[in-house]
């Protein structure tokens, strides 16, 4: 193959098909290893050098046609990739992709499950734009063992070792969706740098000693709307949220509610036979709501048409999700079996053998167990 080495200027460039016989190769004097490759139709920038990584290998790169690249972007090119050649960079190699940061990792999570309930979404962007935010904009490649223990601490400290415990695990669970698809060079870095808070299981259930008292200030609380409504929650389970946003086209002629959008979303969706008790309850409340004309049990003037809180006051000192531990653990007082109990409470049962229950044709059992239980909460009333 014929070759020429001298300076190469722009007229060369352009004339070199006509002017040379296809295969010769013209060297550029100015740039080592940058030559032109004469062809039948065209010719060619190519630059030939070796990588400064240990192996000194020779590579050839193609630039581009002579009458797309002029000679001074010719040599421009070539002395950019000779000095990434230097650094013992492959430029041949494509770029990794881009890994994301927290943020981005959310986004994802959010668009990929659709069937997640708006507080939980909202949770976890308040865990994102909070507790995480100092971290929010890292690619999670470059996260270390030690800032995400560093910002453990300083939430803990700052907000308490429940609110750095959440923050912490919002931040696993987006990690975890990225693995499915990246490598990270810690694998999930929160698993790997952080001890999580210990915390004390609440113990909120009312006892056996206050349960005439509670049963008091319901019989005595001049709302009466509101007294069912924390009536209901007791002798039901239901968390506040479900509650609070009953509809009466939720209970079926059976006497059972349905729970479309629960803790977990839609895809948790369960049925809950009421009691005659809590029937009866509803009976009272439907007369007492009924100038209302509105859908939901428990309607008030909100933006959401129903209920917005429940709250302890100084006449009533019990948080909502008392009620809840409550009737767990009366339940169990009541020798109802677990297995019941978390269907009554839709708790999540673990075991292959769940996946085989058809919780439907466990209606009358489950109504049979929460009658006991509210037979339980009743005798604590007294007279």
């Amino acid at each position: 193959m014929p070759s020429i080495k001298l300076k190469i200027t722009q007229p060369i460039a352009q004339k070199c098909v006509h002017d040379e016989a296809p295969g010769t190769l013209i060297m550029d004097s100015e740039v080592p290893g940058l030559r032109l490759v004469v062809g039948a139709k065209s010719a060619s920038w190519k630059l030939v050098a070796s990588i400064n990584d240990g192996t000194n290998r020779g590579i050839t790169m193609t630039l581009g046609r002579s009458d797309a690249l002029t000679v001074i972007q010719a040599r421009r090119e070539a002395l950019e990739l000779k000095l990434r050649l230097g650094r013992g960079e492959d430029p041949r190699r494509k770029a990794e992709p881009k890994v994301m940061s927290m943020a981005e990792a959310l986004e994802r999570y959010i668009e990929t499950r659709p069937h997640l309930a708006a507080k939980t979404v909202h949770f976890y962007r308040s865990m994102v734009e909070g507790p995480l935010k100092d971290l929010a904009s890292l690619p999670l490649d470059k996260l270390t063992r030690e800032q995400v223990r560093g910002l453990h601490e300083r939430v803990t400290r700052k907000s308490g070792p429940g609110m750095a415990n959440g923050a912490m695990r919002v931040a696993k669970a987006m990690i975890n969706d990225v693995l499915r698809d990246t490598d990270l060079p810690y694998g999930n870095v929160v698993a790997r740098a952080v001890r999580f808070n210990r915390i004390e299981a609440r113990d909120w259930a009312v006892g056996p000693d206050e349960l005439p008292k509670l049963w008091s200030k319901l019989e005595q609380m001049e709302n009466r709307a509101l007294a069912i409504a924390w009536e209901v929650a007791l002798c039901t389970g239901l968390r506040c949220g479900d509650l609070r946003s009953m509809r009466w086209s939720d209970i079926d002629d059976q006497g059972v509610l349905n729970v479309p959008c629960p803790k977990g979303g839609k895809a948790k969706a369960f049925d809950l036979p009421l009691t005659k008790h809590v029937l009866s309850k509803l009976d009272e409340l439907k007369e007492i709501t009924r100038p209302w004309d509105s859908d939901f049990c428990f309607p008030a003037r909100s933006k959401s048409g129903h209920m917005e809180v429940m709250r302890r006051t100084k006449d009533w000192p019990w948080p909502a999700h008392a009620m809840r531990h409550t009737y767990r653990t009366v339940a169990m007082e009541a020798g109802v079996p677990t297995d019941t109990v978390k269907l009554l409470m839709n708790h999540q049962s673990g075991g292959v053998s769940w996946g085989y229950v058809t919780r439907a044709n466990l209606l009358g059992p489950m109504r049979e167990a929460a009658e006991v239980v509210a037979a339980k909460l009743l005798e604590h009333r007294g007279s």
